[in-house]
């Protein structure tokens, strides 16, 4: 673990805070940078380990500060005017002379917006793995960092985390921890922070290194802690301390990193706190043997200050899965040592072999294989060794990635004294395609094959870091034996296959291409040579940020030939070279047209074409779009057309045929008066709309009307507008429009005019009381039924003569009161022909009706025996069976009746006699008596 401060004192003092000025260190030469520190990272000696044999594992880059709310901001210093913005950082590693600007996503860390947010300390993150494995040991300078000067407490650094492995050092478990674990330092609240997945050793001493970032740590303010667990679940935890800082003030401000070189090399860092120290684990007292678990405490009765990175490292049990990649054949043949040359169509037969090297058995082991896009899977064969029964779980994830993924789910891997013994293996066999599209996008024209083994550590119950598959072995005295993690790598000759068999020869492409009128070439136009999602450059892309040509964009081609770059993906050397060659295409369009009466057999229209090179082929937008150099008998319109010449260069242009002068003749329907129906004695008229240039206009009419009338009449029209034609009697009429040029135009129109056809329509009715009396009573209900004779879809309308009317065919009415009424009946058929038919209807006010059955069986129907009647102002009725025995009887004018019973028990079926005595307003004391049934 490395850093420094970016920020010091104006007046520097081992002992003071950084509630005084703050302002930048800035140790390096570059006049563009506002503040930079330095220090240098040194790898490890241990067991006397050659560098040259250390590989970097892990490295994060961190950084922390506080200064303004914002997170981009703009500082002004001596003059000169900068934006900061806090996600941002510049880093530059050994033997570099030119800054790497890194960004921290919003996530990595925090960047509180407002100075009371956690006082404002913000934390960023990046990720420089890459950067420092390729850069090694040596002097690492980081600017600026979004920091401002001031009194406000202020304060700004770096640091960086290194993990890696070198085979002559002691096997390690180290875990890195980041976040942002902030402490206001009011009260004695303190916080724990949980720490598993450790694999000590299983027996002997287990040493424990911890290295610790945390910023706003003041010199001058104790009471802040750092302490870790007394063993596992204890809850007793001892407080830590190194050479530059107490137990009861952690965070005073020191770097404390093993005595590497710093530029400035400060005891006050003012708010910086970076330290890394050995913890005193005598016994096993803090770390005991096969430990997984522990946790850290931390907090602060006056201090304000936040952590952002644990790292720990313990005696490790040795912990290794080994899985061995290496190419068995191609095209059958085996092969011996390394083979890097593959050609399209080749099948590759390749074997990932694995081994447990270290001292824990291993649980879900399994081996994930991604493959490039333009290998093509064919089958696999996968033997487990460790288990005769089976071999695992094996398929191949035809969706996955670029070109499918290999899953090989293993399980338990156990641990074998012969560290070289093979617990499992797959054989898989590849194919390189041999697709002219997939090929063009097989970038920087390599394959490479790769592998990740997963696990869970038995021991601990952690998953494994995903392992890299090993690729090669390097014996040297050196290193020993040390093992190449990477991918197997394959140089692939395309490019003789494209010329032969794709006809991409990028040695000597050339492109003819149209010149637009302005010299210019649209990007778009390249497109229809190159697989889909090719990107165009007008110079060799430097890098992925590099922009691409838009589709739409036109590039200058005042010269014969321009060179413009391809690549299907933006990556280093990854394009080809293209020459566009100049052709120079046009078109002018011409017309011919006869313009009298509209003789569009007479007009054509065509092109003429000029540059290019022949033949040229045409293809128009017309109804059958026509192929020809020419179009004949069309109509006035736009019309496009697409050349194409010998080279495949288009151009497109439109010829226009203008519109005839307008001469027409519209007949308006709505406005006229064409359909007359029945009425003999209406006149029709048609209204016309004209227009034209070549006036005054003569109008010939002619027709036949219905009654056997011929008619023939010319019409003189001075002028366009509406014209009317009256006095018609119904007919069919032609209409023949001419003007000065003896351009016609005709019309024919129909007025419609029905003779009235002979037909009659009736009606019947009946009722209850017709049926029985042949009379009709008031209160009665009467049905119609009306008859349209011959009438075609009549429509009906009746007149009761009481007021009421109805539009139905058969309705029904009820008179309220007694007399004389004339019912006529209308019927209008779909020619608007009418029928009438009327009849006088008398209406009596007083009767009385009494039924000949009757069922009382409990359905609700016919259930009493009573006469139905209508005037009456008094009652009564007798029933009596037939040897005269009286059974039921009756005054009341509003009773039910007889429901077929006496006293209580249901009367048998048969005839029973009945006797009614009534009066009205007209007739008193009358009688009426006689039989009927009882039905059951």
């Amino acid at each position: 673990m490395i850093g420094n401060t970016n920020m010091t004192l104006l007046d520097y003092e081992e002992d003071l805070m950084n509630d005084g000025m703050m302002v930048y260190v800035d140790v390096d030469t570059d006049p563009e940078t506002f503040n930079s520190s330095s220090a240098t990272l040194i790898y490890s000696n241990e067991n006397e380990a050659t560098r040259n044999c250390t590989r970097v594992l892990f490295a994060g880059l961190y950084w922390s500060g506080r200064g303004p709310s914002h997170t981009i901001f703009e500082v002004t210093k001596d003059g000169v005017t900068r934006q900061f913005d806090k996600r941002k950082i510049k880093l530059k590693g050994p033997g570099q002379q030119e800054y790497v600007e890194l960004q921290a996503t919003d996530d990595e860390i925090r960047y509180p917006t407002s100075l009371t947010a956690d006082l404002g300390l913000f934390v960023g993150y990046r990720d420089v793995t890459d950067l420092v494995r390729n850069w090694g040991e040596g002097d690492y300078t980081v600017a600026d960092i979004g920091l401002v000067e001031g009194t406000n407490y202020h304060y700004g650094g770096w640091g960086m985390v290194v993990v890696y492995e070198n085979p002559s050092m002691k096997r390690r478990d180290i875990s890195v921890f980041d976040g942002y674990a902030f402490v206001r330092g009011q009260g004695a609240a303190s916080y724990d922070i949980q720490v598993s997945g450790l694999s000590a050793i299983q027996k002997g001493d287990v040493n424990v290194k911890v290295g610790v970032m945390a910023g706003e740590g003041d010199v001058g303010a104790d009471g802040d802690y750092f302490a870790i667990e007394r063993g596992e679940g204890s809850n007793d935890f001892l407080r830590l301390s190194h050479g530059n800082n107490q137990v009861n003030n952690f965070f005073n401000s020191s770097i404390y990193t093993g005595g590497n070189p710093r530029n400035p090399e400060l005891k006050n860092n003012t708010g910086m706190d970076i330290s890394v120290f050995e913890i005193d684990n005598k016994g096993n007292a803090i770390i005991g043997n096969n430990q997984s678990n522990t946790q850290f405490r931390y907090g602060s009765t006056w201090d304000v200050y936040v952590i952002y990175n644990i790292t720990m490292a313990i005696d490790a049990t040795d912990v290794e899965v080994e899985t061995f990649h290496e190419l068995l054949s191609v095209n059958g043949n085996e092969v011996n040592g390394p083979k890097t040359n593959i050609f399209p169509g080749d099948e590759l037969k390749i074997r990932a072999t694995v081994r447990n090297r270290g001292d824990v058995t291993i649980d879900h082991s399994r081996i994930e294989i991604p493959l490039p896009d333009g290998l093509l899977f064919l089958d696999a064969s996968p033997n487990l060794l460790v288990d005769q029964y089976n071999n695992g779980e094996f398929e191949f994830l035809a969706e996955a990635g670029a070109g499918g993924k290999i899953i090989w789910e293993m399980g338990h891997l156990p641990v074998t004294e012969n560290k070289d013994e093979e617990l499992a293996f797959v054989d898989y066999t590849l194919r390189v395609t041999d697709d002219c599209e997939r090929l063009f996008a097989i970038c920087e024209e390599t394959f490479e094959i790769d592998g990740l083994l997963f696990g869970v550590n038995t021991l601990s119950q952690s998953p494994l870091d995903p392992t890299s598959f090993v690729s090669d072995t390097i014996l040297s005295e050196e290193c020993l034996s040390r093992n190449i993690k990477g991918p197997l790598a394959f140089d692939l000759d395309v490019n003789t296959y494209l010329a032969e068999k794709c006809g991409w020869d990028f040695q000597n492409l050339k492109i003819p291409v149209c010149a637009s009128e302005n010299d210019s070439v649209q990007v778009g136009d390249l497109y229809e040579y190159f697989p889909e999602g090719t990107l165009f450059f007008k110079n060799p892309p430097a890098g992925y940020d590099e922009p691409a040509l838009d589709v739409d964009q036109y590039l200058s081609m005042d010269q014969d030939e321009l060179s413009v770059y391809a690549t299907p993906s933006l990556g280093k050397e990854c394009f080809r070279e293209i020459k566009l060659i100049r052709n120079t295409l046009s078109l002018v369009p011409w017309v011919n047209r006869k313009v009298d009466c509209q003789q569009v057999d007479e007009n054509e229209i065509g092109v003429e074409v000029s540059g290019g090179i022949a033949p040229f082929s045409y293809l128009w937008n017309d109804a059958t779009n026509s192929t020809s150099s020419t179009l004949t008998n069309v109509d006035a319109g736009e019309y496009k057309v697409i050349v194409t010449d010998a080279l495949g260069c288009k151009i497109e242009t439109s010829v226009i045929l203008p519109d005839y002068p307008v001469f027409s003749l519209e007949i308006l329907e709505e406005e006229s008066i064409l359909n007359l129906g029945c009425n003999q004695e209406a006149d029709g008229n048609i209204v016309i709309a004209v227009e034209g240039e070549n006036t005054p206009f003569v109008l010939s009419v002619s027709g036949q009307g219905n009654e056997g009338t011929a008619l023939s009449e010319q019409i003189v029209i001075p002028s366009t507008g509406l014209h009317e034609i009256s006095d018609l009697k119904g007919g069919i009429y032609t209409l023949d429009l001419e003007d000065l040029n003896g351009c016609t135009v005709r019309k024919t129109v129909e007025i419609i005019q029905i003779e009235q056809v002979d037909w009659e329509a009736d009606f019947t009715f009946n009722s209850s009381s017709y049926s029985e009396s042949g009379i009709l009573y008031q209160d009665s209900e009467i049905q119609f039924f009306g008859n349209a004779g011959s009438g075609q879809n009549p429509m009906y309308f009746w007149d009761f003569g009481n007021g009421q009317h109805s539009t139905a065919q058969n309705p029904s009415m009820n008179y309220q009161e007694s007399g004389h009424f004339l019912v006529r009946l209308q019927v209008t058929d779909e020619n608007g022909c009418t029928a009438m038919y009327e009849e006088f209807l008398e209406i009596s006010g007083f009767f009385i009706r009494v039924p000949t059955a009757f069922s009382p069986n409990g359905n609700n129907s016919n259930e009493y025996f009573f006469p139905v009647f209508s005037e009456l102002t008094n009652i009564q009725f007798w029933v009596f069976n037939r040897w005269g025995e009286l059974l039921y009887f009756t005054s009341d004018i509003h009773s039910r009746g007889w429901d077929g019973r006496h006293e209580g028990i249901e009367m048998p079926v048969g005839n029973y006699l009945y006797k009614i005595t009534y009066s009205n307003k007209e007739v008193a004391d009358s009688q009426l008596a006689g039989s009927f049934t009882l039905l059951r």
